[in-house]
């Protein structure tokens, strides 16, 4: 089996802010040989170590791609040309949703990502003792491990991505730059004890949304069936609520929440909870993910139209 390319580092601390995608993504389709100019922070608008974060993330976010030829700029995705087209502004929820997806699922590469949204387990904690855990379990994993101080600033970054502070302070400048993650509702962080909280109740989760991540983590075992003979993707519901990359991990969901999303998206036709032998698996139609997505925009120009 091939080994993950586990990455570290990479962001030069910062978060996503607030246009920094699009800033990336704009650049990048009008003018991409300017990735090269030494001077490219100015394009953006921000700090050489920010747009050094900007490549980071557009990258780690499956926005961008490396060419075979060094010499070019890197290029969009699919994704990214996807959401380029729908959402340039990243604008909408579900498009912050399959970026997460992208960051902490089964192909990423972000171990720190990886490790928080699939493998820690704690609902309540503080920063040293989510460092200490995610250094056990890349140990445990036989990963080739950067220093503590750099997994120390992954952690840091990742806390401060998506921890919602409470309570929220108008006089801190800093709180001007939250990271659009935060409206995802995973984390909260309490400023007078210093502790995490991660949310694990229900929230509603899009259709689409929900199959884009579906088929992302399970993707390799369609079969033919029902509904009229499509292709369709069967999820035993223990793996879709505890595998890594599956939407019990991605949307933070426990057992009851994912129940509940799953109950609301069958009265909604999106899926079927069947009953196999006693255990139960979600059916789905196997789209792959973008037909997920597009399908999502579609259905969201829609609801904005009517």
């Amino acid at each position: 089996m091939k080994k993950r390319p586990w990455r570290f580092g990479g962001h030069e601390t910062f978060a996503i802010r607030e246009g920094w995608l699009y800033k990336g993504l704009r650049l990048l389709r009008e003018d991409p040989e300017t990735y090269f100019d030494p001077l490219v922070s100015d394009r953006l608008g921000v700090g050489r170590n920010m747009a050094k974060s900007i490549w980071h993330w557009l990258r780690a976010t499956g926005l961008i791609e490396k060419t075979l030829d060094r010499n070019r700029p890197p290029a969009l995705t699919a994704l990214g040309e996807m959401i380029w087209q729908h959402d340039p502004y990243f604008a909408d929820p579900g498009t912050w949703w399959v970026l997460h997806a992208n960051l902490c699922g089964k192909s990423s590469s972000a171990a720190a990502w990886y490790w928080f949204f699939n493998h820690f387990t704690a609902a309540r904690f503080d920063k040293a003792q989510a460092l200490d855990q995610c250094w056990r379990f890349l140990e445990a994993e036989g990963v080739r491990l950067p220093s503590r101080t750099t997994l120390n600033r992954d952690i840091t970054c990742l806390l401060q991505s998506y921890a919602a502070p409470i309570p929220r302070s108008t006089d801190d400048p800093e709180e001007g730059y939250d990271c659009p993650f935060q409206d995802l509702e995973l984390l909260l962080h309490y400023r007078d004890s210093g502790f995490y909280e991660c949310i694990r109740t229900f929230r509603p989760i899009p259709g689409p949304i929900f199959g884009y991540v579906l088929v992302k983590a399970f993707g390799n075992s369609p079969y033919k069936g029902e509904p009229q003979g499509r292709d369709t993707i069967a999820v035993p519901l223990q793996e879709a609520a505890h595998a890594p990359g599956g939407p019990g991990r991605v949307f933070g969901l426990n057992q009851d929440a994912l129940m509940t999303t799953i109950l609301t998206l069958e009265r909604g036709k999106w899926l079927t909870l069947e009953s196999l032998a006693g255990d139960k698996r979600i059916v789905m139609t196997h789209f792959p993910p973008l037909k997920w997505l597009e399908l999502y925009y579609m259905e969201t120009c829609y609801r904005s139209v009517a």
